[in-house]
């Protein structure tokens, strides 16, 4: 939800990570530039040898492409833009000329936003479509950016281009260019950029060739139909061959002068543009901060005749991925336990990574991991949260059901391990201890009632203090009798036992305080205790406002009677044959 009412955030780290993934995959910075592609750069070294740019001779130009003509270029795509008349005439003509006799030359226009401060009004009617028709595309329900203003070749040379493309950016919030839509539509016309330009115009393709399906856009070619995967406005992921001078680079001035070997452009296709930063053509993209425009028009080419495209995985499948995410990481909270539900959780993490950094982007594929990673985050929060509150309300569940009866370390063990302290009745195999005081009845109607209660209480305290030291279970006290078990809720393979052990320590301890209440004057008793090991029902018993933790059964009713035969053996403890 998150995500949805606040994407930029999501997007613009979805975007960093998609750069580190390019940059993971991109050729090492040596590999072999890109041979069918050439790009005659306007370089800091021509501008050096030939003067500022904008005081060049547009004969310059027309010579070039007389050069590349004659040594057999393929097709020749100009990144340069040639809008006004020049103020020498012979300069236009020149460069119409070549143009025109070439054949194969590709000039480019742009899509400028209107802004009525600076005079750049909306237009009515397209004046490139009657220049060079073949240069826009009838593509009906084209979800491709609109434009309302067009700016490109003065109208000769417009005329004398083999077509026209555009060469607008269109860079992601952060600046980084990462797609680039492959046409834009202007007055009910789709022009192309330049790259998809020159692919459309060697393939042969027109309007006819062309035909919009989800999620991309198909050209028909003589071997088949290329699908090239884009995005709801028309945008292909350019899949960059690598960074700056992955394509092989030739100075202008060089090609000028004549110094490039006879036959090097011989069936390669040919861009011109710059890469010298005074003439402000560098972008920053996924491998490179300052990348040259006219470099990206040759990746988009180059993408298209190799049929090397990423496609995003779409939303639903984006939607499901999250929520298998969320799933995996809610369910690593609240069913391990620490640290085993955290190490679940970042390993679903990391094979979100992994995936979406390895597999997928081979398989070009822009897999989204953010999305999922935060889908994922929420839910072990929520999940973990939720445990923490659920795991809280068990302590103190298992705390006043168990705090009165037995011993703070068996607390604690039923804390560490809560399984142990169900409530529901089991069967179980336990030790019952019951004690009682002789001849007390008469004893305690001779004492007063505030003498009574202190006399019960100190008496009580030292036997329960006993048997909690050996994590027995006081179940309750009737008058001045005990009535204990060993081996629940903490299971004690040892209960026998601990329960005659603890027996024996009661004995003692009554001793000690005869002794300290012969001093004080308080009368002597003597304690009968009976003990029996057997099958009996544990678990809390009573009504829904008060339950008692306690034991039923034969075994109980057993032990119960040993302490009163306690009376005709005239001894003091007694246990059965099967303690």
């Amino acid at each position: 939800m998150t995500s949805h009412l606040f994407p930029a955030p999501f997007n613009a780290l979805e975007a960093r990570l998609w750069d580190i993934r390019c940059r993971l995959h991109a050729p090492p910075p040596k590999a072999p530039p890109v041979e069918d592609v050439v790009i005659v750069d306007i370089d800091t070294r021509s501008l050096y040898k030939l003067g500022r740019y904008h005081q060049w001779p547009r004969s310059y130009h027309a010579k070039l492409i007389d050069l590349l003509s004659r040594d057999g270029a393929l097709a020749v795509a100009f990144d340069v833009l040639f809008i006004d008349p020049d103020r020498f005439p012979e300069e236009d003509s020149s460069l119409v000329r070549a143009t025109r006799g070439a054949g194969n030359v590709l000039h480019c226009l742009i899509f400028p936003e209107v802004d009525s401060l600076n005079f750049l009004y909306e237009m009515t009617q397209d004046p490139y479509l009657p220049l060079n028709p073949s240069s826009s595309y009838l593509i009906p329900d084209a979800p491709f950016p609109l434009r309302l203003r067009a700016e490109g070749p003065f109208p000769a040379l417009a005329r004398a281009a083999e077509g026209l493309g555009f060469v607008d950016i269109f860079p992601d919030p952060d600046g980084v260019v990462r797609s680039v839509p492959l046409f834009v539509r202007f007055l009910g016309r789709c022009y192309a950029t330049l790259g998809l330009k020159v692919f459309l115009d060697l393939m042969g393709i027109n309007s006819e060739d062309i035909e919009l399906l989800p999620g991309r856009v198909a050209f028909e070619l003589p071997d088949g139909p290329l699908e090239v995967p884009v995005d709801r406005e028309g945008r292909m992921i350019i899949n960059y061959r690598g960074g700056f001078r992955s394509f092989r680079y030739i100075s202008y001035y060089d090609v000028l002068k004549g110094r490039v070997p006879e036959g090097f452009f011989r069936d390669k296709i040919v861009f011109v543009g710059s890469s010298a930063p005074g003439l402000m053509d560098l972008r920053s993209t996924p491998l490179s901060p300052k990348f040259p425009g006219v470099e990206i028009h040759a990746n988009v080419l180059y993408d298209l005749l190799s049929g090397r495209f990423f496609r995003t995985l779409g939303k639903g499948r984006s939607f499901v991925l999250a929520a298998l995410a969320a799933l995996v990481s809610g369910l690593s909270a609240s069913a391990l336990r620490p640290p085993w539900g955290t190490f679940g959780t970042m390993a679903c993490f990391g094979l979100l990574l992994y995936f979406g950094f390895f597999p997928s982007f081979s398989r070009g594929v822009w897999m989204p991991v953010v999305r999922p990673i935060w889908a994922g985050t929420v839910a072990y929060v929520g999940s973990f949260a939720h445990r923490l509150l659920t795991e809280e309300r068990e302590k103190r569940r298992i705390k006043e059901a168990f705090g009165t009866y037995v011993s703070p370390l068996v607390v604690d063990q039923l804390l560490s391990h809560p399984e142990l302290a169900e409530l529901g009745g089991r069967r179980a195999v336990l030790t019952v201890l019951f004690s009682d005081l002789a001849d007390f009845t008469p004893i305690s109607e001779e004492m007063d009632p505030e003498e009574l209660v202190a006399f019960l209480n100190e008496y009580l305290t030292e036997m329960t203090e006993v048997v909690l030291r050996h994590e027995g279970t006081v179940d309750k006290f009737e008058g001045d009798a005990i009535m204990a078990f060993f081996g629940a809720p903490l299971p004690l393979p040892d209960h026998p036992a601990r329960a005659v052990k603890a027996a024996l320590e009661m004995q003692r301890s009554l001793d000690s305080l005869r002794r300290r209440w012969a001093e004080e004057g308080k009368p002597q008793v003597r304690m009968r205790i009976g003990i029996n090991t057997g099958e009996v029902v544990v678990g809390n018993m009573g009504s829904h406002k008060k339950m008692d933790y306690t034991v039923m059964g034969d075994a109980v009713n057993l032990a119960a009677r040993l302490e009163g035969v306690n009376k005709v053996y005239r001894t003091e403890v007694l246990m059965s044959g099967s303690t």
